[in-house]
């Protein structure tokens, strides 16, 4: 059955949605190391592994958030008042590259309750081969 669309999702059901999810997004860190070829030389003397999708380099930090859920595989303080903005919006900050790994933002995505990221989706055609597919998957070690 297809997705209804501008039909949202309820809280138990996006709950359900991220239980079988492996919880990436609370276990990894993102960092974009920018454009100066500086701050890549540095990571890269590091050996940290420079990702690059598209046009954007990134560095993926093993970071386990210490108050993940490994059963539920979500947060147990959603509803701490310090919950951080950053967790607040993650599903509502769509980007192509996050659409790989979490089932919450495709489900939302599929039901059209993100906007499409036209530019973020352009600039990754652009930067892939003509007949390679814009979502590969990365898959940390």
């Amino acid at each position: 059955m297809k997705p209804l669309k501008k039909v949202p999702i309820p809280p138990e059901e996006e709950i359900e949605i991220c239980k079988k999810c492996g919880g990436f997004c609370c276990k990894y860190y993102f960092y974009n190391p920018g454009e100066s070829l500086e701050n890549i030389k540095l990571h890269e003397f590091r050996e940290r592994e420079i990702v690059k999708y598209g046009v954007s380099n990134y560095i993926i930090f093993t970071d386990r958030c210490p108050y993940t859920s490994d059963e539920l595989h979500v947060c147990t303080r959603r509803d701490d008042p310090k919950y951080p903005t950053l967790c607040k919006k993650f599903p509502e900050s769509y980007r192509p590259f996050w659409n790989l790994r979490c089932k919450l933002m495709r489900a939302r995505y599929a039901r059209r309750l993100i906007p499409k990221d036209v530019e973020g989706f352009a600039k990754l055609r652009k930067a892939c081969k003509p007949n390679e597919s814009v979502m590969k998957v990365y898959k940390p070690k």
